[in-house]
C-alpha cells in the first residue's frame, strides 16, 4: 500500500513542449492492440 500522496497534481495541468496533436491520448506509451479482447476464447476463458 502506498503511503499519503503529499504532490498532486493541478487542474490546469501544462506540458512545457508544443505537441503536434489535438489527441493527447494517442501519445499514450500505453496504448496497445486490443484485438485479443474480442476472441471468443478469451470470453469463454473469462466466462467459466
Amino acid at each position: 500500500m502506498r503511503g499519503n500522496r503529499d504532490m498532486e497534481l493541478p487542474e490546469d495541468f501544462w506540458i512545457p513542449i508544443k505537441l503536434d496533436t489535438n489527441n493527447i491520448t494517442s501519445l499514450s506509451p500505453f496504448l496497445v492492440p486490443q484485438d485479443h479482447l474480442g476472441d471468443s476464447l478469451t470470453f469463454y476463458s473469462m466466462a467459466a
